[in-house]
């Protein structure tokens, strides 16, 4: 309550009437001072206070100066740089719960990147020193996941399916804290999967579930650096790993929504109705793909600056599909459909709508058809001809001094040809229909 005191009984009605009408006026915001929620951001919604001070005008400027600043005293206001880090809800959670245990105000700011501190300094100083806490265990979080992601690459723990003995691998952190107990020779290592606590014992070799006491085999896989990071663990029979494995991509993931963006492009920009991708399969051949990296070495070597991969389409016959998964693109059926206008070698094509077609990808009698996306080395080019057997020389008087593929059109090249099995990958199998 706040008593006012008036000496003089003549002056009270008209103090009255202009407190009445002081207490009835609108108070605006001042223009640009309003921000976007998506801006700005106040953890709590203070009630606005506001102070009327009456009397002589002398009076109420001294005033005025003093409540200033008994405020500038008392009040602080601390500026938190956040740096790129993005604060996660659980975090805003936790400085909302510190506004309130300590009575400050917390404003982020997503335009600056930083959150406002107001509030007196006995409050403040901690509430930005516990701030400053969750942002650096941030940042400890991404080393950890960056530690997790590297290691991933080396090294990968799986358990055994029962079903079909297939090795299905731990996702990227359990697999670290996993690697980390056994570097540091530990017995066992406790972990939550899908929120079920699970115990990993590493003299077994097993993965006790320990709510529903299913025993589950695991073991650890060294991964082939010169391989893929992204590519699952090749199946084992006897401990001998498969030479080739179908892997396959389900719909809406990333991997799966990248190679069906490429497949529909060319559909698109021709103005012609999508095919349905019935599967996705990624093909994992150690073998091939080392034959590949090989030459592809070669390559930069020979065309430094040269952009020498491409993505490309390679329509073919479901019959087919096994041989080039396991063998790769030979050329003694390259090209036998097209007629081999270019050159007698392995065709490509830019576009999914060329490769597409019937002559080139015939139909089963389900009406599917086959189309890999092979990674291609095509390096530098020239046009192509019917009785081409090998590149021609870039120069007459250098013979060894070939070009790397030959094309349709030099300027804008929509077909290309390969002469050498290492040329090319296999990289996904699509299945699709009309």
């Amino acid at each position: 309550m706040i008593c006012v005191t008036v000496y003089d009984q003549g002056q009270i009605p008209i103090f009255i009437d202009e407190a009445r009408a002081q207490s009835t006026v609108t108070r605006g915001t001042r223009k640009g001072r309003r921000q976007s929620m998506r801006q700005r951001q106040s953890l709590t919604a203070l009630q606005r206070v506001v102070l009327d001070v009456y009397g002589a005008s002398d009076k109420v400027a001294e005033t005025d100066e003093d409540i200033a600043a008994f405020i500038k005293q008392n009040i602080q206001k601390e500026i938190i740089e956040l740096k790129g880090h993005t604060l996660t809800q659980a975090d805003i959670a936790e400085i909302r719960d510190l506004e309130v245990e300590r009575g400050v105000t917390a404003t982020i700011d997503t335009n600056t990147s930083t959150i406002s501190i107001v509030g007196c300094p006995v409050d403040v100083s901690p509430t930005v020193s516990t701030i400053y806490k969750i942002i650096h265990r941030k940042i400890e979080d991404r080393a950890e996941e960056e530690k997790a992601a590297a290691l991933q690459q080396k090294i990968q723990w799986c358990w055994i399916a029962a079903k079909d003995q297939s090795r299905e691998p731990f996702d990227k952190m359990t697999n670290y804290r996993v690697e980390l107990a056994h570097r540091a020779r530990e017995g066992a290592v406790v972990y939550e999967i899908e929120g079920s606590p699970c115990k990993l014992d590493f003299s077994t070799m097993t993965e006790t579930d320990c709510s529903k006491g299913i025993v589950t085999q695991v073991i650890r896989e060294v991964k082939d650096p010169s391989l893929p990071s992204h590519w699952s663990p090749q199946p084992r029979d006897s401990d001998i790993p498969h030479a080739v494995h179908q892997v396959n991509i389900k719909a809406g993931d990333q991997e799966f929504n990248k190679v069906t963006e490429q497949f529909n492009a060319a559909f698109d920009s021709d103005g012609v109705r999508r095919k349905k991708i019935v599967q996705l399969l990624r093909i994992q051949n150690p073998h091939l793909y080392k034959q590949y990296k090989t030459y592809s070495a070669k390559l930069e070597r020979e065309n430094q600056g040269v952009n020498n991969e491409m993505s490309l389409f390679h329509g073919t016959s479901e019959a087919n599909c096994d041989y080039i998964s396991h063998q790769g693109f030979n050329r003694s059926f390259g090209g036998l459909n097209v007629g081999a206008i270019f050159g007698k070698g392995v065709y490509f094509a830019k576009k999914a709508t060329y490769s597409a077609q019937p002559s080139y990808c015939k139909p089963n009698a389900a009406g599917e058809q086959f189309m890999f996306l092979a990674k291609v080395l095509v390096g530098s080019y020239t046009k192509g001809h019917r009785k081409m057997l090998t590149p021609p020389p870039k120069d007459p008087d250098k013979p060894l001094e070939t070009y790397n593929s030959v094309v349709d059109n030099t300027k804008t090249p929509t077909i290309f040809v390969i002469f050498y099995d290492a040329q090319a990958y296999p990289e996904y199998l699509i299945k699709f229909k009309a």
